[in-house]
């Protein structure tokens, strides 16, 4: 039986309804207030205010508001500058020189002296660079560097005082050298593990930086309550003249989504960033619209740098039918992924239709071969060969994932019934499944990537050999030299010919099947009317509050809220 999304509970119906009719008819209260506070809510709650430990959302979200990086991105996830206003990469791509802002300083506090503050130099930079590949900082961010910047892996051994590959020219210029060419770097390096934090205040601090951040972003830290309340204001001395707009921020940790939401309805919530199946049904059509009657709310929806698939473990020494090519084509093309799509996931979500990589990845058009092509004939076809007419003789097979996509493996159990396939589903929590796939005690299993940096890179290097477990997450051990030969030339090629080999290794994919495709999600956010400037981007990391504005909210949608 297919497990579809649970109704909202009729209350929460009438409250959308009754909402709806409060901004159609205008009927809010003459006060108003001016204050610019967005008031958020994280219900994953928030670990760290280091950006050396930017390794969940909520983290990632924070961080950005608070430090500046080299480079940053934008909406559409191109490289634009932040705390270097300029950059330049040597001919063969093993050297990025820095011309760094000479107006960025940071936040107030006392440790600064009198002046309470002292501009960001090219000495922060590299301290930052230092402090994320120290074994005693225990980043989860050190990957964007180990393998990459030149000298890590001396300098974390103690064979190296220093990074081989950080130059300081002067304050406002910084030379860095890689291993090898890495044509995606400077996204790396626009990731929140790279904020830029000034030594004496972590040296003051200690681990409890994470507490007391100090960083060069547009909003300074105020206050923090764990489990309960963040408080940002508003940095009134931040490089870019009018921004940000807001005051402040305050952030909330209900933990349940739909009591979120509904504060969110009751006007204490200013924004929702992720949709629940509790209430999807209830504001969107089946194609993934908003409902006509609620949109006095701003929807924001877009593409995501997010993809769903099956990864299936490879192992030549193995006599398992899954190691059969002929048996995998069959199972992707028994997935009919525009029904889950539409029937299962309500037009959240778009069927894989170019592969691994997702739809609005810049500057990549997937392979001409189609990924999700739904085709039980061929696949019936396809099994008869192997030696499994109709599914006789195939032992069952069981998928791995976890709770919350058991209505999504349920669907695949039904469509793969159909042609014989039987399907046996293992539900396990996260982390157990996780370290399951690492092992390699999985044969078949649900899994997502999204997308750490805007290159395809970052969704093919599933497919590149060195990096099987432990190195690496490329779990299901898919090994092919010519997989692995498009991959290697993508990083020597220039950037005019790097999306071609890319293209490669993906039809290379496309016919191993080492792993299927399902579908890519889309990026989400609801807000309310008063909002302004809160845009989407494709990797769901881009969270830019210093854009957003508030128009004066009525005093009875919770106004005095996060006060």
């Amino acid at each position: 039986m297919l497990i579809s999304s649970a109704k909202i509970p009729h209350r929460f119906d009438k409250r959308l309804i009754l909402l709806a009719l409060w901004f159609f008819c205008g009927c809010s209260s003459p006060q108003r207030t001016d204050r610019q506070v967005l008031r958020l809510n994280l219900h994953a709650g928030l670990t760290s205010l280091d950006p050396a430990f930017a390794s969940n959302q909520s983290n990632v979200w924070m961080c950005q508001q608070l430090f500046s990086t080299l480079v940053g991105v934008d909406s559409s996830g191109a490289l634009v500058p932040d705390a270097a206003r300029r950059w330049a990469r040597s001919a063969d791509g093993l050297s990025y020189r820095f011309e760094l802002r000479t107006d960025l300083y940071f936040h107030p506090h006392p440790i600064f002296g009198l002046s309470r503050t002292r501009r960001l130099t090219a000495r922060d930079v590299s301290y930052t660079l230092h402090r994320l590949c120290q074994p005693e900082t225990g980043s989860p961010g050190l990957w964007i560097l180990n393998g990459k910047l030149r000298g890590v892996a001396a300098y974390r051994t103690g064979q190296a005082d220093t990074l081989a590959g950080v130059a300081v020219v002067n304050d406002s210029t910084l030379v860095l050298h890689l291993e090898q060419p890495f044509p995606p770097f400077l996204q790396l390096l626009s990731m929140p593990y790279a904020g830029i934090v000034p030594q004496e205040v972590v040296a003051h601090y200690g681990k409890d930086f994470r507490q007391h951040p100090i960083g060069t972003g547009p909003f300074r830290f105020y206050r923090w309550e764990e489990g309960r309340l963040l408080v940002l204001h508003r940095n009134p001395h931040y490089y870019q003249r009018g921004l940000p707009r807001l005051d402040a921020v305050a952030v909330h940790f209900i933990p349940s989504k739909l009591g979120a939401f509904n504060a969110f309805l009751e006007g204490r919530i200013d924004l929702i960033d992720a949709l629940d199946p509790s209430y999807q049904d209830e504001l969107l059509t089946a194609t993934g619209q908003l409902r006509p009657r609620y949109r006095p709310l701003t929807f924001y929806a877009g593409p995501q740098l997010s993809t769903e698939y099956l990864g299936i473990r490879l192992d030549p020494t193995s006599r398992h039918p899954l190691q059969d090519v002929r048996v995998r084509q069959a199972l992707s093309l028994g997935i009919d992924r525009a029904g889950l799509c539409r029937y299962l996931l309500h037009g959240t979500a778009l069927p894989a239709a170019q592969g691994l990589v997702p739809p609005g990845m810049p500057g990549y058009a997937g392979p001409p071969a189609q990924a999700s092509g739904y085709d039980p004939a061929r696949a019936q076809a396809l099994l008869a060969a192997a030696g499994y007419p109709g599914g006789t003789g195939l032992p069952v097979l069981q998928l791995y994932t976890n709770p919350g996509y058991a209505h999504v493996a349920q669907y695949l159990q039904k469509n793969l019934a159909a042609l014989g396939i039987r399907l046996q589903l293992a539900l396990e929590e996260g982390s157990t499944l996780r370290e399951r796939i690492r092992k390699g005690e999985a044969l078949l299993w649900r899994a997502s990537w999204v997308a750490d940096y805007a290159d395809p890179e970052n969704f093919l290097s599933l497919l590149y050999s060195p990096n099987h477990p432990p190195q690496g997450s490329a779990t299901t051990r898919y090994r092919s030299p010519a997989a692995d030969a498009a991959y290697e030339a993508a990083l020597r090629a220039p950037d005019s010919l790097r999306m071609r080999y890319y293209r490669q290794m993906e039809e290379q994919m496309l016919q191993d099947v080492p792993l299927i495709p399902l579908y890519y999600y889309k990026t989400f956010r609801l807000a309310q009317p008063w909002v302004q400037g809160m845009p989407t981007q494709a990797m769901n990391l881009y969270f830019p509050l210093k854009y957003t504005a508030i128009r004066p909210r009525p005093v009875a949608a919770g106004a005095a809220a996060g006060r």
